[in-house]
């Protein structure tokens, strides 16, 4: 595995994480000529700034980036090719989604776990 593919998963990650830390300014800059349309209909924040902030938040992109200039300097390709080329805004609503289907998962889970129900049974039959 190349070490782009071993970045990817950890590298939107880590640029959703920090879009979140800084939304309130990320959105206020919406209405200027920072954003661009994304494949899924929505905006993501300028290239340069994405490059930027996931050169500062993983180290080991510098390597790649280097090599990538080397054979276009179209910012926007690089992006596309680092996978993060996505309204950072709809992958929060998407992280959030999941986060909450596995939470959901887990508790039914543990309602469905025999010694639960014992345990439960057991208080039901000291309360009477």
């Amino acid at each position: 595995m190349g070490l782009l593919e071993e970045l990817k998963p950890t590298l939107k990650d880590k640029w959703l994480d920090y879009y979140q830390a800084n939304r309130s300014w990320f959105r206020r800059t919406k209405n200027y000529k920072w954003i661009v349309g994304t494949p899924d209909g929505g905006y993501r924040p300028d290239s340069y700034l994405i490059i930027g902030a996931v050169s500062a938040l993983e180290p080991k992109v510098t390597e790649i980036l280097f090599h990538f200039f080397l054979v276009s300097d179209n910012r926007d390709r690089v992006v596309e090719a680092l996978g993060l080329h996505f309204d950072p805004e709809k992958e929060l609503e998407k992280r959030a989604a999941e986060k909450a289907q596995t939470a959901q998962e887990e508790i039914d889970d543990l309602s469905s776990d025999p010694e639960l129900e014992y345990l439960r049974n057991l208080r039901e039959e000291n309360n009477k």
